[in-house]
């Protein structure tokens, strides 16, 4: 039995280990986080302290009890920590310390950050925290001799165009391996994951391209080294993760490429002296100043914002036009009739009977044939045509609490001691 739950243990902490690398490309699907964890392990040094410090992470938090609303938050950005630790400096046991302290620091600022950023304008946290503490690894690290520098590994070529190299070699580096092949893995867990963040990445990184080249900057190789993921990250979190899809967000995932790229090359001049790397920050900037900018608009204002309910495209797309067809709320959850077939509606939301004051949401459903509801005289339960029929989740979700032990009262009687009778409470995915 102990063997049983050690390897339950040990599954889970794949499972979070996976799904915090498919979130940095905001997927939620174990086999797009598999294939970015293969793209960093292009590199091996790199894969395997990514790997180490997202591990030191999830024991320091679950040893000092933090808890976030994302639990995938913290372990992402530990990630990126770690990944950008092996791309510097050789696995060994120095980097073995520096990068659990890294992993704890992760965890701390991930929670004192998205504690501020709740606050104010109630805006995502992203890769922050990795951000904060990359820049303060990379200063203090400089002065330490013990750590040995890494040498990058061989790099597979592939036979492609200019264009496509450059945009697979900057996918490659979002888990900074900056090679086709990584970016051919991160660009199919992209696909598999949502075909449209696959397109506004594409758009995202033509832009800043596009702007490079007219501002009359050679684009190759700051585009390829550091500053092209941050142009796909930043149109695919404005155009259709935190922005509800269309055209007008395909808009703003275009002006979020360019403000990156405008953010790459100021950082460029004012960290180069200082050997320091831009690593995500001109994805950040953009990012969250324009969804802030977004956030003084009136509510009806296009493109509509999701930062409520971040999801991907094609279902935050799906969701805000089902609600207005309903004449709802876009971050509404449509719920489907709990039954099969045609119902008739006994009682509704302010009813004549039960459905009033803090119980008026409530709906209440029946069938009749020719105005009739039962047959007979009906005294009995099972006189009545809606009694004993299936019944169906009107959502997707987890069913948190259940009771079915109490017996059918006849027609009349009421049990007030268990009013509320038997019952499922589900908690909703949304």
């Amino acid at each position: 039995m102990r063997h049983l739950l050690t390897f339950k243990a040990l599954l889970r902490t794949m499972e979070h280990l996976v799904l915090a690398y498919a979130a940095v490309i905001f997927s939620q699907r174990r086999s797009a986080g598999l294939l970015c964890l293969a793209a960093s392990f292009l590199q091996p040094n790199v894969g395997l302290t990514g790997v180490f410090t997202a591990l030191c992470a999830m024991a320091f938090s679950t040893t000092l009890r933090f808890s976030f609303a994302d639990p995938s938050v913290p372990l992402y950005n530990s990630v990126l920590v770690g990944l950008s630790l092996g791309a510097l400096f050789h696995f060994d046991g120095t980097l073995v310390l520096v990068a659990a302290l890294a992993a704890g620091l992760t965890v701390v600022t991930t929670a004192v950050a998205g504690a501020v950023l709740a606050r104010w304008e109630r805006l995502p946290l992203l890769s922050l925290p990795f951000v904060l503490v990359g820049l303060t690894l990379a200063l203090a690290t400089s002065h330490w001799e013990q750590l040995t520098v890494a040498l990058p590994g061989p790099i597979v070529s592939l036979p492609l165009p200019w264009f496509a190299d450059a945009f697979l070699t900057a996918l490659g580096a979002t888990f900074f391996s900056p090679e086709p092949l990584a970016g051919l893995l991160v660009f199919a867990a992209l696909i598999h994951t949502s075909p449209n963040l696959a397109a506004l990445g594409l758009l995202g990184f033509s832009v800043g391209h596009l702007l490079f080249q007219a501002l009359g900057t050679d684009p190759t190789p700051l585009l390829v080294s550091y500053a092209g993921f941050n142009f796909i990250l930043a149109a695919m979190a404005t155009g259709g993760v935190f922005v509800v899809p269309g055209l007008p967000a395909s808009a703003l995932a275009a002006l979020a490429a360019a403000l990156a790229a405008l953010f790459a090359a100021a950082t460029q001049t004012l960290f180069h002296p200082l050997g320091l790397p831009p690593l995500a920050l001109p994805f950040l900037l953009a990012t969250l100043i324009l969804l802030a900018a977004l956030r003084h608009r009136e509510a009806t204002a296009c493109p509509w914002l999701a930062l409520e309910r971040p999801d991907l495209p094609e279902r935050s797309y799906e969701r805000a036009m089902m609600a207005l067809r309903r004449n709802g709320d876009r971050d509404s959850t449509p719920l489907a009739p709990p039954f099969l077939g045609a119902w008739e509606v006994y009682q509704g939301f302010d009813d004549r009977h039960t459905h009033q004051g803090p119980w008026r949401h409530a709906i209440d459903f029946f069938i009749t044939q020719e105005g009739r509801s039962f047959t007979g005289n009906g005294n009995e339960t099972r006189n009545y045509l809606s009694f004993d029929l299936p019944v169906k989740s009107p959502a997707e979700g987890w069913v948190v609490a259940a009771r079915d032990d109490l017996p059918d009262q006849r027609p009349g009687e009421m049990d007030l001691i268990n009013n509320w009778g038997n019952y499922v409470v589900l908690r909703l995915v949304t």
